[in-house]
């Protein structure tokens, strides 16, 4: 064992972030004898986990995420040690990934962070039973505690790389630099703006500290280190100096910066953060305002005070924002508001500074808050949290929030909007939307009792005829039934007559279940193809249409199924030719003609009718729009048909003139 540990540490020496867990997955694999052997990541909720190095069979392969619900990983996320030697899938019967694996034994430990939480796992899975149990505890013991220092210092790498980048990109909009000094280990890392301010790219200015050193200007480079020196060693509570600097055309540009220090419990400065703001212009002008004479006093005060007005608005913009801005603390209690929070809520900054943001919730919400809140301490950011607010009033408001974790990691930032009228008028608009659907669903029932009517016509005047035929052959007695053959014959006849009746029952019923079927919305979408979505929908229609002797073209050039929802998609189809078919009794159009092509993906109908006059054809698509007199329409089949198509079906559904009629084209996203 002691050889296998030295040669462990032998391998991982001088090892870092992926190559080191690549490998101690390997090294730990061939030390142990097993055939997997994997380090992963736990989601926030302990409900996926996400593999960062997996050997199989002496190999790196490719990472994986796994739900772990009913898998013995599960156990080891809740801080349980779990040692399997055999049988694991009788175990754990549902964890289709052993089975499939093959895996006869697993053994498997939790990663903690530096607070004591799990934040990962370290699996080994062997097809054979394990015979070295001890051994393979050991390794785990020994470099587990190593496994999870290296992966809390990626994950804080990561974390700390996620916020200067959200940090740069706060101050993109604006005209500052910014720079960030940790003392503990000299490292200085300065940003592309700050560098743009003294005329430089990126890479043409290393991040050291002899860089900003060696570019101030001699006369203020002992002021502004005593500065330093004296906020860091709490003489002074601010930390805010005007300096010059040197730009790269030899020119000297005035700097206003800024900066707030991190201390450790000791009160040692450990980390120093700030901006720098290019203020020459209104440096240069407040050195000339101070050179003019006398006579021009009234001026320069008056410039001054803009100069000074100038200088505070980046203070006073926090108080100024429209949107609600609050600073909590790692429990939500309130440590600073805005005014513009106070009017939201109603309560006044004091007594807010008694409460918590989470106190404010409504009840049921309270745990989903929670657990958000738990989440922006562990990744830094959620954005876009909508919940509902008491105000002081005992009213509720529905909020919008981008939330952020602070440089150090113990204050929060919130950004809050008022969102209420926007949920109310949401809310409003699904009622108006769900009002038209039904309208629309009671004009298409009327619409296609119609069309059923025109298709009921003929069976039933074919059965009516044939049940007089029959009558009149028994009143005449026309059937000599004395002889075999005779009745043969006579019994022939009649049977004949009845599966006539039969079949023109039978279309009855299909009519029926073409109206019930069509009434019946898809839950999921199937494989069509729009040709039969075409078909299904002339075997309703098609009867009335015969019946005003409209000529109908089908030109069917697919055959390739896609999913769609073909009820919806018969709606949009019908409502086009029924549009059309009154538009043709309107216009009293001799000869009236539609013709239906279909592509994999379309569906154009096109007729004589005359067109769309181009001062209405924008408004075709709006709900209760019609051209149709009151009792002919209600002006949503067209406003529904368009729904239909571009948001249950991401597709267009658009109209066009073309030679003495109109087009409507149909295209679905595939």
């Amino acid at each position: 064992m002691e050889l296998k540990l030295k040669s462990i540490i032998e391998t991982l020496k001088n090892s870092s972030g992926q190559q080191f867990f690549e490998r101690i997955v390997l090294s730990m694999a061939s030390s142990m004898d097993v055939d997997y052997v994997f380090i992963a990541r736990l989601d926030s909720k302990k409900n996926n986990s996400t593999t960062i190095a997996l050997t199989a069979k002496g190999k790196i392969v490719d990472n994986f995420s796994y739900e772990l619900k009913n898998t013995p990983c599960a156990d080891v996320s809740e801080n349980s040690v779990c040692c399997f030697t055999q049988d694991i899938t009788k175990l754990y019967p549902k964890d289709q990934l052993l089975i499939d694996m093959n895996i006869e034994a697993y053994i498997g430990t939790p990663l903690h962070d530096s607070q004591g939480n799990v934040m990962g796992i370290i699996v080994a899975l062997s097809e054979r039973k394990i015979e070295n149990e001890d051994s393979i505890k050991t390794l785990f013991e020994v470099f587990s505690g190593r496994i999870a220092v290296e992966m809390e210092r990626e994950i804080l790498e990561t974390s700390n790389r996620q916020y200067k980048e959200r940090l740069e990109l706060a101050l993109e909009g604006s005209s500052d630099g910014l720079w960030d000094w940790d003392l503990t280990t000299n490292e200085l890392y300065l940003s592309p703006r700050w560098k743009e301010m003294l005329g430089y790219k990126d890479d043409e200015l290393s991040n050291e500290f002899s860089t900003w050193k060696e570019n101030i200007h001699p006369e203020d480079i002992e002021q502004i280190l005593y500065k330093i020196d004296s906020y860091l060693s709490h003489k002074i509570t601010v930390f805010e100096h005007t300096f010059r600097m040197k730009h790269k055309n030899g020119s000297w540009v005035w700097i206003l910066g800024r900066g707030k220090a991190q201390f450790d419990k000791d009160g040692n400065a450990v980390r120093l953060s700030g901006t720098h703001n290019d203020i020459s212009k209104e440096k240069n002008l407040e050195l000339k305002l101070n050179e003019v004479n006398n006579s021009l006093a009234c001026k320069v005060d008056e410039q001054t005070k803009e100069l000074q007005e100038s200088k505070h608005f980046l203070e006073t913009i926090f108080n100024t924002t429209k949107d609600s801005i609050a600073i909590l603390d790692l429990n939500s209690n309130f440590l600073f508001v805005n005014d513009a929070y106070e009017i939201m809520t109603g309560f006044t900054k004091e007594e807010l500074y008694t409460k918590s943001c989470i106190g404010l919730t409504i009840p049921e919400m309270i745990e989903e808050s929670k657990k958000v809140l738990a989440k922006v301490i562990e990744d830094g950011y959620y954005e876009g949290y909508e919940k509902g607010c008491f105000t002081k009033e005992n009213g509720v408001i529905d909020v919008k929030m981008n939330i952020s974790l602070m440089p150090g990691g113990e204050r929060i930032l919130i950004v809050v909007r008022d969102i209420t009228i926007e949920n109310i008028l949401k809310i409003e608009r699904l009622v108006q939307e769900n009002r038209f659907i039904e309208q629309s669903r009671l004009a298409q029932m009327g619409e296609m009792l119609s069309m059923i009517a025109h298709q009921w016509r003929q069976p039933l005047s074919a059965i009516s005829s044939t049940v007089v035929n029959l009558q009149m052959k028994i009143e005449l007695e026309t059937f000599n039934l004395e002889s075999k053959e005779s009745r043969d014959a006579y019994s022939n006849y009649f049977f004949d007559r009845l599966v006539k009746i039969e079949d023109f029952v039978k279309t009855l019923t299909e009519t029926i279940d073409d109206f019930r079927n069509f009434y019946k919305p898809n839950r999921e979408p199937i494989e069509v193809t729009l040709q039969e979505v075409v078909t299904k929908a002339l075997q309703i229609i098609k009867d009335s249409l015969k019946s005003d002797n409209v000529e109908l073209i089908c030109k069917y050039n697919s055959n390739i199924k896609i999913k769609t929802y073909s009820n919806e998609m018969m709606q949009v189809v019908l409502n086009i030719l029924k549009n059309a078919q009154d538009n043709f009794k309107e216009k009293q159009i001799k000869n009236p003609h539609i013709l239906i092509t279909t592509e994999k993906d379309s569906i154009t109908i096109c007729d004589n009718g005359g067109g769309i006059d181009p001062g209405i054809k924008e408004k075709i698509f709006d709900p209760y729009f019609s051209t149709k007199n009151e009792k002919n329409g209600t002006g949503l089949g067209l406003y529904m048909s368009k729904r239909i198509v571009e948001e249950h079906h991401n597709g267009s559904l658009n109209v066009y003139n073309k030679g003495n009629g109109a087009c409507f084209s149909i295209l679905l996203k595939v």
